[in-house]
C-alpha cells in the first residue's frame, strides 16, 4: 500500500523521510482525538530510508512504496513463521508428553510457548538480515502535491 512522506535528506541514491505510522487505527474517523492512538507513538513521525529513484529533494512530498511483492513476502515471514513455530510447538509437547508419561496440558503448553520464541528469535534475525538489504527497501514512486488530502492525512 503506498504512503506518502515528507524527504527530510538525500543521501546519495537514497533518501530520508518521514511519514505518520501506519497501524489499524489508520481508517478511523476518531483517531485525531484517540488516548489510545497517541499511547501507541502514532502521533510521533516515522523515520524511513527509501530509494530515490525520482531525485525528489528535501521538502517535497512523495508517494512511495515497496516494489513487487516485498510487502507479501515480509508479512508472511512476520506472521507465518510464527504459526508454525506455535503449531510445531505444541505438537512436540503434546509428543513429549506421551513418551514421557508427563502431564498433558502443562508440557504441551510449555511445548507451544518454546516453539514461539524460537520462531520470534527466527524471525526477529530475518529482520536484521532484511534491515541490511537494500532491495527490499521502499522505493519513491513519485512526487505529490502537498495540498493534497492524501498528504494532509498521511494515508
Amino acid at each position: 500500500m503506498a504512503r506518502i512522506g515528507t524527504i527530510l535528506q538525500n543521501e546519495g541514491k537514497y533518501a530520508r523521510l518521514t511519514t505518520s505510522r501506519r497501524g489499524i487505527c489508520e481508517g478511523c474517523s476518531e483517531k485525531s482525538t484517540c488516548a489510545f492512538d497517541n499511547a501507541l507513538g502514532k502521533a510521533k513521525p516515522e523515520m524511513i530510508t527509501v530509494l530515490n529513484p525520482i531525485d525528489a529533494e528535501p521538502g517535497d512530498s512523495v508517494e512511495f512504496d515497496l516494489t513487487g511483492h516485498n510487502e507479501l513476502k515480509i508479512s508472511m515471514v512476520v506472521w507465518v513463521i510464527p504459526l508454525i513455530g506455535l503449531i510445531v510447538g505444541a505438537f512436540s509437547g503434546s509428543a513429549i508428553s506421551r513418551i514421557f508419561a508427563l502431564p498433558t496440558d502443562p508440557v504441551t503448553l510449555g511445548g507451544l510457548v518454546l516453539g514461539f520464541l524460537i520462531a520470534f528469535v527466527i524471525v526477529m534475525i530475518y529482520e536484521r538480515y532484511i534491515a541490511t538489504e537494500k532491495e527490499v527497501l521502499p522505493s519513491i514512486i513519485k512526487k505529490v502535491n502537498p495540498t493534497d488530502c492524501r498528504v494532509t492525512d498521511q494515508k
